[in-house]
């Protein structure tokens, strides 16, 4: 991926990223085979406005010399192809969190730009370094609206009978990111403050499972590839 001229990084720094989501008929007896479903489409939406500012794409770029390609550099362009093969509601909390579980696991090899232009990768496993940098991790919390009634993690069933949807995203550190609100149905300021309560109480815990998790793995890549 080459930035247009005059441009320094800052139209593709927010395009790193296209997210999309493929709900398989296995999933659900609801979803038959052909035309992304409407709920397909729209969450995966969401995943890409939700990425907008999710990746810090400055080790993403060649540091080869700039000479060699004419003043162009060349950068990872990724795609995450996500799959649900259980649907049993609330799919873009679960989506966000097996998104930023995953580019927080990548490791991409770099890149080098010949001095004839090429941009080369090393095909080998040993040779990926780079990490995807991440500006903050966001996790969603949706409750659901039942007249007077909320639920929290509503599942399929539940999603059937909502007016309306409140989804907070919080991230990592504690700080709001996002507060959407789906339907017709009114919440009181108070209900509004108690799922904000709930939803940033969570973070902390799952925060934390992703980035074990995440070093887990990382320590078991390096001793699987260590000398013997």
């Amino acid at each position: 991926m080459v930035p247009f001229p005059n441009d320094p990084m800052n139209a593709f720094d927010r395009r790193h990223i296209v997210v999309n989501l493929e709900m398989l008929p296995l999933c659900s007896p609801n979803i038959r085979s052909g035309k992304p479903t409407e709920r397909a489409q729209l969450v995966g939406q969401k995943l890409n406005d939700l990425c907008h500012n999710l990746i810090d794409p400055s080790n993403l770029y060649s540091s080869s010399d700039l000479s060699h390609s004419n003043g162009q550099i060349v950068s990872w362009y990724l795609y995450a192809d996500m799959y649900c093969f259980d649907h049993d509601g609330n799919i873009q909390d679960c989506a966000v969190l097996a998104l930023v579980s995953a580019l927080k696991s990548t490791l991409l090899p770099p890149i080098t730009v010949t001095p004839a232009g090429e941009a080369v990768i090393s095909s080998e496993i040993v040779d990926r370094s780079i990490a995807i940098q991440l500006t903050h991790m966001p996790i969603l919390t949706t409750f659901g609206i039942i007249n007077e009634h909320i639920l929290a993690d509503p599942n399929l069933e539940e999603e059937g009978i909502v007016s309306g949807t409140l989804t907070i995203a919080y991230d990592e550190r504690g700080n709001l990111c996002a507060l959407d609100c789906v339907g017709g149905s009114t919440i009181t300021d108070e209900q509004t403050k108690e799922c904000m309560k709930l939803a940033k109480g969570r973070v902390v815990s799952v925060s934390s499972y992703i980035d074990n998790t995440v070093e887990n793995y990382f320590k078991k890549l390096k001793e699987a590839f260590e000398p013997q």
